[in-house]
């Protein structure tokens, strides 16, 4: 017998199925685990559902549930998720059933772009489109800027997945705009331009709060679509130079027909 949760209340009997016990009703019990679940507590966990493999499905999900409710972020749900359905007594519809039944409970727009992505790869776009459907519902003060960037990404994913990424890039655009608006420093800011979509990188340099580090990254880079970009972007200053708009600060000049750094 062994207890698993946040607040010790799970237990899992030798009759092979997971039951949810009120707080406090399995004190005493042999294996009672009161304190957060663990990476060793889901290992223990993950190894007995291997074990007891006639589980009830629904009482899993009751379980990962209430854990998840208290997982630091997107990141550790995603774990602690994948913990259980990683264990090869799932098959893939058992994997499918379990984040239909959390993801409405797992307030993670991470957590459910990787779900996304994992159903697109057993071929269910009905449900993939569900799950990501999901994601900007999550309320904003729950999100930060990975949150959003994965978010548009994950939307062109989507229509690249039929051959239609052109589709997604209006508003994955906007949706990077929310992760814009969530930086929160320059290290944050440059994480949002190193994506590998161009639409996305664009947008970033659209923004009028965009650091003039960036700026200069992308004149001095061999991207003749990020350059036509800031051509519109940046102010004309007399003599074929350009400046920043926000500072004033001569930052480009046009070369051979072409803009570069100063």
């Amino acid at each position: 017998m062994s207890i698993f949760s946040y607040y010790g209340y799970v237990y899992c009997n030798a009759l092979d199925n997971l039951y949810l016990i009120k707080s406090g009703k399995g004190k005493g019990k042999e294996g009672y685990f009161p304190s957060a679940l663990g990476e060793e507590s889901i290992t223990n966990l993950r190894k007995l559902i291997v074990k007891h493999a006639k589980w009830n499905i629904d009482n899993i999900i009751s379980i990962l549930i209430d854990n998840i409710q208290l997982a630091e972020d997107g990141e550790h749900k995603c774990f602690m998720v994948g913990s259980i359905t990683d264990a090869d007594v799932f098959d893939e519809e058992a994997e499918k059933y379990v984040y239909q039944g959390l993801y409405k409970e797992v307030n993670s727009i991470f957590c459910i772009c990787q779900w996304v992505l994992q159903v697109m790869e057993m071929g269910d776009r009905d449900l993939a489109e569900t799950l990501l459907n999901q994601a900007p519902k999550i309320k904003t003060d729950l999100c930060d800027y990975w949150d959003y960037k994965t978010l548009a990404e994950t939307t062109i994913e989507f229509q690249d997945d039929i051959n239609k990424a052109e589709d997604a890039y209006e508003p994955a655009s906007a949706i990077y705009e929310m992760a814009i608006a969530k930086a929160e420093n320059m290290d944050q800011w440059n994480v949002l331009f190193e994506t590998e979509y161009e639409p996305l990188k664009m947008t970033v340099l659209k923004n009028p709060g965009c650091p003039k580090e960036i700026l200069l990254e992308a004149l001095e880079g061999d991207n003749d679509n990020l350059k036509k970009v800031l051509a519109d972007k940046l102010k004309p200053a007399g003599f074929g130079r350009f400046a920043d708009p926000n500072t004033g600060e001569f930052i480009a000049k046009m070369q051979d027909g072409k803009l570069v750094a100063l």
